[in-house]
């Protein structure tokens, strides 16, 4: 505790003491202290030269240096004060004639006031800081050009121009680290930190919040960022990371009060009632948002007491208080409406029109709910990045769902419900396919010398050992990761300009599916589930179980299937397919929510006994509006050609002869050293190219599966891809997870989902015999972040992914039968069924659900490989 409060003590006194300028010394030394530490971005520790220096300019008479420093002194003030009484001063300011005349003057005026209205009002710091662009040129003030541009992506991201914003600030965040503007750097880091973490990338925020503050860890004016150690609080509290959180936040809360820091006091008091949450003290979490909202107040921060009434209505939810809640969210809501918010308004207006549900008002929750998607619709339209789309959706979800509750109370049918699921269901996916443009893509200098400085770090993985250097590399590789996210950023601009959403009806999804499908559309939540089953004939709307009872169901078979047992599905899990008419079906498309995208649903039992494998062909979709896209855009090849790779490393000594469930084609860390061989995997790739005898196939194995080799060939001009390797799953980053073929002097060897996304394909079927393909981190109503995704976006029709460990010897098996029935010239879907089928009765017991049901289908599954010329 000691220790703790000397570290206190020094934090303090550094952040507190200045360069001292001498009693009496004239008024431009006291002015040209407070500009050094301003330029630092160190306001209140320049608040007094400020002062000083305004006193003396006024009694020489000097008004025009003492309006100067009077800004100064304002901005110091600024945490004790109300942002929208400092707004309102600096308008009238700008209206004197000195501002109005006086380029400096102004500037620094539009500076400040800038700084002020992006906490008061988005669109009002946009023209100041626009403004204040205009007049840094006419200056020739390289500096503050690039902090003005900066300051302008930052107003855009919160009005929801998400990616134009981030882009803005990353091309700014470079600049500023080639000029060695540090403060800019603490700051935008900080910023870009912030951002990640509110789109639920904590992993990646703590990164930049810890860059920030290794910048200014050597300027005394930068050392104690408020902003940098509050967002890294904010990371560690959300990766549990508690222990660690609360002792930072002990230290960051006696600098903000020494300071008399309103705004950061607010956020720190937040997230100690977060910490004291997770640790079951929610009444004492309560007292804390209560205490937060009193300093936001104070600060006038209308966006922190946004999100402290968020936290405070749910905590009141928790604990019965129906009432309290209600009146937290409409403060929240007032809050959020003040400053045009839009990343916690939908929230907000979610969770009020929630109660107003409760209370049987469903045409106010519907208004309300109206308000909701309309914001979350223009910020998902202002994001370009298909991972970040994930993760807002995911943000979002309470919308979705809360849009969904209302129309089941209400008693909606399938017509007003489909279109309500598919404005988010697979978003980021049917988002890419509606843009997608054939042909090669073109890629920026920038992205290539980003990619290849990361790809020369990923190599290395290979054979580096120990924690500590393979955590040095990784660490590079943000680096060049974040060095490169103003170019990547671009790269996604281009592609999502291209992209013209439309939404398509029920009756135009009914026409596309043939006699033998259904298509079922699932939605979990408490207290009640509901399905979508849709045919060409008919769509109606089925009520399930609740989410939580099939959560648990769904856990139970899963539990088993990986224990190697067969799994018994129970009542609640065969209600999913309890659907009339379906006996008259043999397709089935699948299109899950939730934890049903863990289940294979071949092995779940049908009312009558059976199993859906036994009678159906399944596939799967990331939507129905993607699978529409899937069926109507994508032009197929005509040759028939198979591209077979199989990326087997050097079988490592020792390694016996393979046998069922002995080798795993997974990888558990970038270790290429410790891979082992997949002796089957040759075989598997001739199985593919021998189905389909073509002068045109090609083979790569061994040495020549290699990433840059797989690259250099046409491959719009393969109907088939086929890939047997190690699979790699990057839940905290999915645009990393990769196939990993063999490394050469060009390429890593990891083929990353984000590599995918540039690779133009025609296939009509992409096989990903690896292990964990068609798994991934759960974004919600976006759904799984896997491999498949890219792949899809890409062009392929169809992929055949694992939803876990792919067993090598017996994934041979299965691939030969899979491909023996393509060749056969029957459907994709009901060939995998077949291929299932025949090995459960060749190897009897042995062959149990683990290795065969996790071998999926994913987009469209109703048509043939053979395709006449």
């Amino acid at each position: 505790m000691r220790n703790c409060l000397c570290i206190v003590i020094a934090l303090i006194s550094s952040v507190s003491r200045g360069q001292d300028v001498a009693p009496g010394r004239p008024a431009s030394e006291y002015l040209a202290e407070a500009d050094r530490l301003a330029d630092q971005r160190a306001w209140a520790r320049a608040e007094r030269f400020f002062a000083q220096a305004e006193r003396a300019f006024e009694a020489a008479g000097d008004s025009r240096n003492a309006l100067y420093a009077k800004l100064g002194r304002i901005r110091g003030e600024l945490p004790r004060r109300s942002v929208a009484d400092v707004s309102h001063q600096l308008a009238e300011i700008l209206e004197l004639t000195l501002a109005m005349t006086d380029d400096r003057i102004r500037l620094r005026c539009l500076i400040i006031k800038g700084e002020v209205d992006e906490d008061y009002d988005a669109d009002l710091a946009e023209q100041d800081w626009r403004e204040a662009l205009t007049i840094a040129k006419r200056l020739n003030d390289s500096l503050w050009v690039n902090r003005a541009n900066a300051e302008i992506g930052i107003t855009m991201a919160l009005q929801g121009r998400t990616s134009d914003g981030l882009f803005m600030i990353a091309s700014a965040l470079k600049k500023a680290e080639d000029t060695k503007d540090l403060s800019s750097v603490v700051r935008w880091s900080s910023v870009i930190g912030k951002g990640l973490f509110q789109f639920g990338r904590p992993e990646e925020a703590l990164k930049f919040f810890e860059r920030a503050i290794g910048a200014g860890s050597d300027v005394d004016e930068l050392r104690f960022s408020l902003m940098a150690y509050l967002g890294k609080i904010t990371a560690l509290t959300k990766l549990n990371r508690v222990k660690e959180a609360r002792e930072l936040l002990a230290t960051t809360l006696a600098v903000a009060r020494e300071h008399e820091s309103f705004g950061y006091q607010a956020e720190l008091l937040r997230q100690y009632a977060l910490i004291e949450e997770a640790d079951g003290a929610r009444e004492g979490a309560v007292l804390r948002l209560l205490e937060a909202v009193d300093f936001a107040r104070r600060a006038g921060a209308n966006r922190v007491l946004a999100e402290i009434y968020l936290d405070l209505g749910r905590l009141q939810i928790a604990l019965g208080r129906q009432k309290d809640a209600a009146g937290s969210f409409r403060a929240g809501i007032e809050a959020s409406r003040a400053i045009r918010e839009r990343l916690l308004s939908p929230r907000l207006l979610a969770q009020f029109a929630e109660i107003e549900m409760a209370h049987g008002q469903l045409a106010a929750a519907r208004d309300l709910l109206e308000e909701a998607s309309e914001i979350a619709e223009g910020l998902l339209a202002g994001v370009w990045s298909p991972w970040v789309k994930s993760r807002l959706v995911a943000v979002m979800d309470s919308v979705f769902l809360a849009r969904l509750r209302l129309e089941v109370k209400a008693g909606a049918g399938a017509e007003q419900m489909f279109p309500i699921i598919e404005q988010a269901r697979g978003r980021a996916i049917t988002d890419l396919i509606m843009g997608r443009g054939q042909g090669a893509r073109t890629k920026s200098l920038g992205v290539k010398e980003g990619e290849q400085r990361i790809s020369a770090l990923q190599a290395r993985l290979w054979s580096v050992k120990g924690p500590a250097p393979r955590r040095r590399i990784l660490d590079q590789i943000f680096r060049a990761e974040s060095d490169m996210f103003a170019a990547s950023l671009q790269a996604d601009r281009e592609r999502h300009s291209k992209t013209i959403r439309r939404t398509i009806g029920l009756a135009e999804l009914r026409r596309s599916l043939v006699a033998e499908e259904v298509l079922l559309e699932y939605v979990l939540d408490d207290p009640m589930s509901t399905l979508l089953a849709i045919t060409r004939e008919s769509a109606r709307v089925i009520k399930l179980p609740s989410k939580s009872v099939i959560k648990q169901n769904v856990d139970a078979v899963w539990r088993a299937i990986q224990a190697g047992q067969e799994p018994t599905t129970g009542p609640h899990l065969s209600e999913l397919l309890k659907v009339p008419g379906l006996e008259l079906k043999s397709r089935v498309i699948i299109i899950p929510d939730g934890e049903l995208s863990r289940l294979p649903f071949e092995v779940v039992t049908l009312p009558g006994g059976s199993r859906l494998i036994d009678s159906h062909a399944v596939s799967y979709a990331p939507s129905a509006t993607a699978l529409y896209l899937i069926r109507r855009q994508t032009p197929l090849p005509t040759n028939n050609a198979v591209l077979a790779v199989a990326a087997s490393p050097d079988v490592q000594p020792g390694q016996g002869p393979a046998v069922f469930g002995k080798i795993s084609r997974e990888v558990y860390d970038l270790d290429g050293s410790n891979l082992p061989g997949l002796p089957a995997a040759k075989a598997e790739a001739f199985a593919a190219v021998e189905a389909f005898p073509n002068p045109t196939n090609k083979l790569l194995a061994d040495a020549d599966a290699t990433e840059s080799s797989v690259k250099r060939l046409p491959l719009h001009d393969f109907s088939i891809a086929h890939f047997a390797a190690h699979g790699l799953l990057s839940s905290g980053f999915p645009e990393r997870s990769a196939l990993a073929l063999r490394p050469d002097s060009q390429d890593d060897g990891f083929l990353q989902g984000r590599e995918v996304l540039n690779i133009p394909l025609r296939a009509s079927l992409v096989t990903l015999s690896a292990c964990n393909t068609g798994a991934g981190k759960l974004f919600g109503q976006d759904g799984v972040s896997s491999l498949v995704r890219p792949f899809l976006a890409a062009g392929a029709r169809a992929v055949a992914a694992n939803l876990w460990q792919a067993d090598d010897t017996f994934s041979l098996a299965l691939m030969k039968e899979f491909y023996r029935e393509l060749a056969l010239g029957k459907f994709k879907a009901v060939a995998l069924q077949q291929a299932k089928l025949t090995i459960i009765r060749r190897y009897g017991k042995v062959a149990t659900p683990k290795l065969w049901s996790g071998l999926i289908l994913f987009g469209e599954g109703a048509e043939p490989i053979l395709r006449r010329r």
